[in-house]
Protein backbone atom coordinates (compact mmCIF):
# COMPACT_ATOMS: atom_id res chain seq x y z
CA UNK A 1 0.00 0.00 0.00
CA UNK A 2 1.02 3.54 -0.75
CA UNK A 3 2.16 5.95 2.05
CA UNK A 4 0.07 8.67 0.41
CA UNK A 5 -1.62 9.34 -2.98
CA UNK A 6 1.61 10.90 -4.24
CA UNK A 7 3.51 7.93 -3.61
CA UNK A 8 0.46 5.61 -5.60
CA UNK A 9 1.01 8.02 -8.51
CA UNK A 10 3.04 5.72 -11.09
CA UNK A 11 2.90 3.21 -9.43
CA UNK A 12 0.21 1.41 -11.68
CA UNK A 13 -0.50 -2.37 -10.86
CA UNK A 14 0.39 -5.13 -13.60
CA UNK A 15 -1.54 -8.12 -14.03
CA UNK A 16 -0.35 -11.04 -15.96
CA UNK A 17 -3.12 -12.98 -18.57
CA UNK A 18 -1.75 -16.18 -17.94
CA UNK A 19 -4.67 -18.29 -19.71
CA UNK A 20 -4.27 -15.83 -23.27
CA UNK A 21 -1.81 -17.54 -24.92
CA UNK A 22 -0.41 -21.16 -24.32
CA UNK A 23 1.75 -21.42 -21.68
CA UNK A 24 5.84 -20.37 -22.36
CA UNK A 25 4.61 -18.52 -25.24
CA UNK A 26 4.25 -15.65 -24.31
CA UNK A 27 4.00 -12.81 -21.09
CA UNK A 28 0.88 -10.92 -21.84
CA UNK A 29 0.44 -8.55 -19.12
CA UNK A 30 -2.50 -6.05 -18.76
CA UNK A 31 -2.18 -2.68 -17.24
CA UNK A 32 -4.88 -1.71 -14.51
CA UNK A 33 -5.43 1.53 -14.49
CA UNK A 34 -8.60 1.51 -12.40
CA UNK A 35 -5.38 0.66 -9.74
CA UNK A 36 -4.06 4.88 -10.08
CA UNK A 37 -5.57 7.12 -7.36
CA UNK A 38 -8.13 8.69 -9.50
CA UNK A 39 -8.82 5.61 -11.90
CA UNK A 40 -7.33 7.64 -14.23
CA UNK A 41 -4.36 6.84 -16.86
CA UNK A 42 -4.03 10.97 -16.50
CA UNK A 43 -2.73 11.13 -12.56
CA UNK A 44 0.98 11.47 -14.23
CA UNK A 45 0.38 14.15 -16.30
CA UNK A 46 -1.45 15.78 -13.74
CA UNK A 47 0.82 15.89 -11.09
CA UNK A 48 3.70 16.68 -13.65
CA UNK A 49 1.70 20.07 -14.20
CA UNK A 50 1.15 20.48 -10.80
CA UNK A 51 4.72 20.26 -9.76
CA UNK A 52 5.85 22.17 -12.70
CA UNK A 53 3.45 25.45 -11.39
CA UNK A 54 4.76 24.65 -7.58
CA UNK A 55 8.64 24.95 -8.91
CA UNK A 56 8.05 27.94 -10.89
CA UNK A 57 6.55 29.60 -8.10
CA UNK A 58 2.71 29.83 -9.71
CA UNK A 59 -0.16 29.01 -7.79
CA UNK A 60 -2.63 28.51 -10.99
CA UNK A 61 -2.82 26.44 -13.62
CA UNK A 62 -5.03 25.43 -16.46
CA UNK A 63 -6.13 22.04 -16.65
CA UNK A 64 -7.26 20.46 -20.01
CA UNK A 65 -10.20 17.82 -19.99
CA UNK A 66 -11.55 15.84 -22.41
CA UNK A 67 -15.34 15.23 -23.16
Amino acid sequence: MAGTVLDAIGNTPIAELRKVVPSGCACIVAKLEWGNPTGSMKDRMARAAIEAAERDGRSWWIQGSAT
